[in-house]
């Protein structure tokens, strides 16, 4: 199973450019023994990586047993990275810093979904009165499409993640709407679980 985008997926990804952010889905199945290397992967990717390209992680976060999801359908963990462009990632997985250290996540992992994800923004059909496709989701019922804004929501991430991988939806939620956890951590990453 792939757990590393490939030259010809990098470029679909740039092909089908929208323009704007990117909100990297990352859905992840830890080898056995496997999350140290991911821990040490993602140490090089906070403490050069989304710096050197402009990326922060929005939410990171273990998955708890699946309530809706058939079998096999239930992850170990929970990642949303947003870049400012495609560009941007394809830029950084293509570095050869980060390539010497992306063996750490193959090693780490067994299976993986890598999804690119935008938010949704009026399409001028006028059905939604101009405020874009879940205008109110993002929390001020003002959205003028979000995607050109640099920040993310939490009921952004409280609306993605259920929708698209409902298994994960309760850790995403309780991880979310804490502010204990994001002040405990400085801003950092955080698994919670």
């Amino acid at each position: 199973m792939a757990v590393d985008p490939r030259g010809v997926d990098l470029k679909t990804l740039l092909a089908e450019d929208p323009g704007g952010p990117v909100v990297m889905l990352n859905l992840l199945r830890f080898a056995p023994d496997g999350r140290p290397f991911y821990d040490e992967y993602v140490r090089h990717l906070e403490n050069t990586f989304l710096r050197r390209y402009g990326a922060q992680v929005v939410y990171a976060g273990s998955g708890g047993t699946a309530l809706v999801a058939e079998d096999g359908q239930a992850w170990d963990a929970v990642i949303l990275v947003r870049y400012p462009s495609r560009q941007a990632f394809s830029r950084m997985v293509a570095d050869p810093d980060y390539q010497a250290v992306t063996g750490l996540r193959s090693r780490a992992l067994t299976e993986a979904v890598l999804q690119p994800t935008v938010e949704w923004c009026d399409h001028g059909d006028g059905a939604d009165g101009g405020r874009g496709v879940g205008a109110d989701l993002v929390g001020d019922g003002q959205s003028d499409c979000p995607r050109t804004r640099s920040r993310i929501g939490a009921s952004v991430q409280l609306f993605l993640v259920p929708l698209l991988y409902p298994q994960l939806w309760l850790s995403v939620a309780i991880c979310s709407i804490s502010p204990a956890i994001a002040s405990s951590t400085g801003g950092r990453p955080t698994w919670c679980g």
